[in-house]
């Protein structure tokens, strides 16, 4: 399948994922598994991110980290049941809708295509705080996840309940695979 056709799949895929939720109207929080990846710094160039799958929070903070590589440890270090692949730009909202961009000082993200919830998300916050907040979207972004999979894809649901966060210092890493334990162990030896 061409890239147009994949991109023009995945953009549907993120449209029709996102409809029931906006139908319902009051919540904030959209779910989508189109697959893309864009990663932002604060001068607005692109880099890669990843996610990770169950929460956490390492006490200590990570010395300087690149996001884009962590990611692609993520994306090359556990086994996915789909392709994932970077967010196209201007999609970070739609994606992340209770993660203020101005939090984020870069940011390296990886989505299914649609058909499982596998996902990479590594943020590099502009401080601490930011730190938090990302997390807190993160959060939210599992739960609407969650409501979105258990009638389209239920088993998704098992996958969404072990999904890593883990926030040290700056750093908030997300993934959501089906090797929970192997993200974490990839997470933890990189932010040390």
């Amino acid at each position: 399948m061409n890239i147009r056709k994949l991109t023009i799949l995945m953009t549907a895929g993120a449209v029709l994922a996102t409809a029931p939720l906006s139908a319902c109207g009051g919540s904030k929080t959209s779910s989508s598994s189109a697959s893309a990846a864009v990663s932002s710094t604060a001068s607005g160039s692109n880099a890669l991110g990843t996610a990770s799958s169950t929460s956490g929070s390492i006490a200590s903070s990570a010395s300087e980290v690149s996001v884009s590589d962590l990611a692609t440890k993520l994306l090359n270090g556990v086994k996915y049941d789909d392709e994932l692949s970077p967010i196209e730009d201007g999609l970070f909202s739609t994606i992340y809708p209770d993660i203020p961009e101005s939090d984020v000082a870069e940011s390296s993200i990886y989505l299914s295509s649609g058909s499982t919830a596998e996902e990479i998300a590594v943020f590099k916050a502009a401080d601490e705080k930011a730190a938090d907040e990302i997390k807190a979207g993160l959060e939210a972004r599992v739960e609407s996840q969650k409501t979105s999979f258990k009638d389209y894809v239920p088993a998704e649901v098992d996958r969404l309940d072990k999904a890593v966060i883990v926030e040290n210092g700056v750093y908030v890493v997300f993934s959501v695979s089906g090797d929970p334990d192997g993200a974490k162990k990839i997470i933890d030896d990189n932010l040390k």
